[in-house]
């Protein structure tokens, strides 16, 4: 929703640099680059604000938020800039001879390549989910939404409205996409739950997965340690580290920990897998 909502805010925005065609074809190409550039940012920004709201219970307004904004509106404007520059080039050149399913799917594409370059950036902020993953998520959230403008388009709807319309649901749609490339991840995870509502559950890999209420935690959950537990892969196996007390163990699925009133589970794993001890709850 906030991704939905950054790339709307910033669409508006955008069309005031949509002008009609004018001047040569690196001009036109750059325009249209500088229109898509505010959507990616409020994309990027939006989905960065939610993955904060989600995993660390606040936003977290600081330089490596406004750097992942600021690529995902260049990875934008650069997508959006090469893909008028060969539409001019080619497709254009053609004039009328050229089919409308070739030009659609041309347009297709480049917000395909848009999308994917959004969720390379976005991809690496969610834990163990990487570059290509996000990137994959993104590249099917962006051609999902260009179906959707041409829909719009051929309906008869004003372009600028199907573009707005657009580009809102392309920020939705890379969002969701990248939750789903995140959900199909195969293997361990860990849960964490709070209260009666909360619930976070994180991918294990080979990035350490930090609990703890310190700020600089991967899941930030208030009334516990600042730095509580850690879980990383090492061999197939997920290992577990109390910060607290300095140990390190092999756990296997369901074994669990609770800290005051947060429960922490690690999941995905057959039972007994990683030859190590299941330690019953204390």
């Amino acid at each position: 929703m906030l991704g939905a909502a950054g790339a709307g805010l910033g669409a508006a925005a955008g069309e005031l640099l949509k002008f009609a065609d004018r001047g040569g074809a690196l001009q036109l190409a750059l325009l249209t680059g500088a229109w898509f550039a505010p959507a990616g940012f409020g994309m990027a920004f939006g989905i960065r604000l939610g993955l904060d709201l989600h995993l660390r219970a606040g936003p977290r307004l600081d330089g490596t938020v406004l750097l992942a904004a600021g690529l995902g509106g260049l990875g934008g404007f650069a997508a959006f800039a090469l893909g008028q520059w060969v539409y001019a080039d080619t497709i254009a050149a053609g004039g009328t001879g050229i089919p409308m399913l070739w030009r659609e799917g041309f347009r297709t594409s480049v917000w395909g390549l848009a999308g994917g370059c959004l969720g390379a950036v976005v991809g690496p902020e969610i834990p163990n989910l990487g570059i290509w993953r996000g990137l994959a998520g993104g590249l099917a959230g962006g051609v999902l939404a260009c179906l959707l403008f041409v829909a719009i388009s051929v309906a008869g709807g004003p372009e600028p409205i199907a573009r707005i319309l657009g580009l809102t649901a392309f920020g939705g749609l890379l969002g969701g996409m990248i939750v789903l490339a995140e959900a199909m991840l195969r293997g361990p995870r860990v849960e964490i739950r709070w209260g009666r509502t909360g619930r976070v559950v994180v991918a294990l890999g080979k990035t350490p997965v930090l609990i703890g209420s310190g700020p600089g935690n991967t899941v930030v959950v208030t009334g516990i340690a600042r730095r509580a537990l850690g879980f990383e892969m090492a061999g197939g196996r997920v290992i577990c580290r109390d910060a607290e007390t300095g140990s390190r163990e092999t756990v296997a699925a369901g074994w669990a920990r609770r800290l005051e009133d947060v429960t922490v589970t690690v999941r995905g794993l057959p039972p007994g897998a990683g030859n190590g001890h299941r330690r019953a709850m204390p």
